[in-house]
């Protein structure tokens, strides 16, 4: 039943990821014949000859503090009235450089992907602190794999603030930062799983010999995406790591449904999880936008993943303390 489950779940993610990755690379509204005139009009009329008009303004002196150039403001102000006539004459909107045209709420491009990005910055935080206490407390070999954790919950607090900073203002370098902190966080899941269910927390050299992997792998990924970035890449990569994870996941489930049935936390919190991360996935591969509520798909993904946040410390809380109590 097990086994099966994991067929259907890694069929689903293989297939959700791939379409997701297919439909992001659309970007109609920024190849509009009337958004470029639009942008051409706004930039030689406001930044280059600096005259005062009524559809156009330059950026304020907080915008510019967060990157804002005048060039930028064009584009935005133009994605606003293209988007406003559009709509006024029945016509779909459309993305433009691969984003909802969503106005701007605090000085933040996506407001509310920023929020749910920032509230998914909460529970790795708080089980960091609860790990750091159990990691500096336990003299046993449960140490090993708090570290792991606790490693985890560190990485996943950057990913968390990077995604928040990329939301708040899209720039090559935010991008950037918000990708190779995602890997990161997957890579280092990846990592506290192989060590923890082929049990090399017992086997120094084995343990060492996963990690250098792992840094080798990530290394590889830093290394090939600053020489050619590529979107179609970075996606494979992380569904190929990720995919293993939940192997890894169903395995270690799968142990403990045999060892102890009766204990059902430790092998439906991981099968819970997979599901979770599926769920959230479909809202990328199914993309929608409302645009009164200033909210996406994206954003509603990540709305998605918070409370299984609390569920995965959860179930690792679970499955470190079950050592003691068995072989295993």
């Amino acid at each position: 039943m097990l086994l099966n489950q994991l067929n259907i779940l890694t069929t689903v993610s293989v297939l959700s990821l791939s379409l997701f990755s297919q439909l992001a690379s659309a970007s109609e509204g920024d190849q509009l014949e009337i958004f470029e005139r639009c942008v051409d009009v706004c930039t030689n009329s406001v930044c280059v000859k600096q005259s005062e008009d009524e559809l156009f303004s330059r950026p304020s002196v907080l915008l510019q503090a967060l990157f804002w150039t005048c060039e930028d403001n064009c584009d935005y102000q133009c994605q606003q009235i293209i988007t406003e006539l559009r709509e006024d004459s029945g016509e779909e909107v459309v993305q433009f450089h691969g984003k909802w045209p969503f106005r701007r709420i605090l000085f933040t491009q996506e407001f509310f992907s920023t929020l749910f990005s920032m509230l998914n910055f909460i529970p790795h935080f708080i089980n960091f602190q609860k790990l750091n206490k159990l990691y500096r407390s336990t003299h046993n070999s449960k140490k090993v794999l708090y570290f792991n954790v606790l490693l985890m919950s560190v990485v996943a607090m950057g990913a968390w603030t990077f995604s928040s900073i990329f939301h708040i203002r899209d720039l090559i370098i935010t991008e950037r930062l918000d990708y190779f902190f995602a890997g990161a966080t997957v890579l280092s899941g990846f990592h506290a799983m192989v060590i923890r269910v082929f049990r090399f927390d017992l086997d120094e050299k084995k343990r060492k010999l996963t990690s250098y992997i792992c840094l080798a792998m990530y290394a590889y990924h830093f290394i090939r995406l600053n020489i050619d970035w590529s979107y179609t890449y970075n996606m494979q990569a992380n569904i190929a790591v990720a995919i293993a994870q939940y192997v890894l996941f169903i395995m270690l489930a799968y142990k403990h449904y045999k060892a102890n049935p009766k204990q059902r936390e430790l092998y439906i919190l991981p099968l819970a999880l997979i599901a979770s991360v599926v769920f959230g996935m479909s809202f990328e591969v199914f993309d929608f936008v409302q645009l009164d509520w200033q909210v996406d798909a994206h954003a509603v993904w990540h709305l998605s993943t918070i409370v299984p946040s609390f569920w995965l410390y959860d179930f690792f809380y679970l499955d470190i303390d079950s050592l003691s109590k068995s072989r295993d």
